[in-house]
């Protein structure tokens, strides 16, 4: 499936985020809505993300948060090394699951990537773990070197693999064609229709 991310406006004069166009040097992967959970004291988990550039060469982030793990078994460096079975977790206090959701929460799990320098990227790859603790919607900020972040991109995300492509155009969400799990309830996506079953989250 192939989606168009949706912009939304942080102020008047924010730029939005594509790296395609603007070279970022930090980048800014939040939740943008509630895990699949039916557990309030449940966090978001982060498997891997991969960044790659203009010829297809992928470049290796470091990362770091404020919002979750920061050492110990779930600390962000694993969401960028390499290994899909290791995981970043996001701070369980917060109450992301899906019963016990609200507004308010959006963002309030945030990992930050760095890359080595000034790059435009063409493609990222974001690995969840296709489980409870995988969302349907993230948001996506970038910056330069001495910018501000600007605008978030709002992606329709798989709970496994999902692939965002950049360009001249805007940016696209690819999402695995699969059957999935979210909030206890069957979520089915085929071809470029989504149906689900009636959940906690509405």
């Amino acid at each position: 499936l192939s989606v168009l991310l949706r912009v939304t406006a942080d102020g008047p004069s924010a730029t939005i985020c594509n790296p395609a166009v603007t070279p970022v040097k930090y980048l800014k992967l939040s939740n943008g809505g509630p895990i699949s959970s039916p557990s309030c004291l449940a966090s978001w988990d982060l498997h891997e993300v991969e960044f790659f550039d203009q010829n297809g060469n992928q470049i290796f982030a470091t990362a770091d948060t404020s919002t979750g793990s920061s050492a110990g078994n779930y600390e962000p460096s694993n969401a960028v090394d390499g290994d899909l079975s290791s995981f970043w977790a996001g701070d369980h206090d917060h109450g992301l699951a899906c019963g016990c959701w609200s507004e308010e929460k959006m963002d309030v799990q945030a990992i930050d990537f760095t890359l080595p320098e000034e790059s435009y990227l063409s493609r990222i790859e974001v690995h969840q773990g296709h489980n409870e603790w995988s969302m349907l919607q993230l948001r996506l900020k970038c910056a330069g070197a001495n910018a501000p972040y600007g605008s978030a991109l709002e992606l329709d995300a798989s709970l496994d693999h999902t692939s965002i492509t950049c360009n001249a155009s805007g940016c696209v969400s690819q999402r695995n064609n699969t059957e999935q799990w979210y909030c206890g309830q069957q979520w089915i996506e085929e071809n470029d229709a989504t149906s689900h079953h009636p959940n906690a989250c509405g």
